[in-house]
């Protein structure tokens, strides 16, 4: 009997130790990501001579844009320069059509009621828009976290925006998207 228990336990043990080791995995592919992100996004932005969108208080993960926009005060204090406190679904009425080269969502679209509605409307204010969020893979920080409500939404959106000929993923939406793994352009309609 205490053979079973103890084997039943070292199963139980290893379970919640492979999800531990998950768990740093998959934060660290978030934080790759988040860089990749800012980065093609800024590079974007620099080239059309437009100021970058960021959207999404950094919390240390990543830099401030030349506009950081989120609901909290807290980007105030993390972004002092470029801090602004505003809804996402509001974008056009704080800003102007295509006032910017590109706009980053980090780690927002999984918190909202109406993730397509928020793109849209970041598509309106920028030429691109990039994006990031939680890895599909990451169990306690993406699908048991509390504050995200929408990741079969995530899900879906990560599964399907991908090139429909080489099945590249994506790395932004705008109007008019050219896949960086075979260069076929596709429409998108929001």
């Amino acid at each position: 009997m205490i053979l079973w228990q103890n084997a039943l336990l070292s199963i139980i043990g290893s379970s919640i130790a492979g999800i531990g080791f998950n768990e740093i995995a998959a934060h660290g592919v978030a934080m790759r990501e988040r860089e990749q992100v800012l980065s093609s996004a800024l590079s974007y932005a620099r080239s059309v001579g437009r100021p970058l969108l960021v959207i999404g208080t950094p919390e240390g993960r990543h830099a401030c844009g030349d506009v950081t926009l989120d609901l909290r005060p807290l980007v105030l204090q993390e972004c002092p320069k470029s801090g602004f406190i505003g809804s996402l679904y509001e974008l056009d009425r704080y800003f102007q059509k295509k006032e910017f080269g590109a706009s980053t969502i980090m780690h927002v679209l999984e918190h909202l009621d109406d993730p397509p509605l928020a793109l849209e409307k970041a598509l309106i204010v920028s030429d691109r828009v990039y994006f990031a969020g939680p890895p599909q893979n990451a169990i306690l920080a993406g699908w048991l976290y509390p504050g995200h409500i929408a990741m079969g939404w995530w899900r879906q959106f990560k599964n399907g925006f991908k090139c429909t000929l080489c099945n590249a993923d994506l790395p932004y939406l705008s109007e008019i998207i050219q896949c960086e793994g075979c260069g076929t352009v596709l429409d998108f309609q929001p």
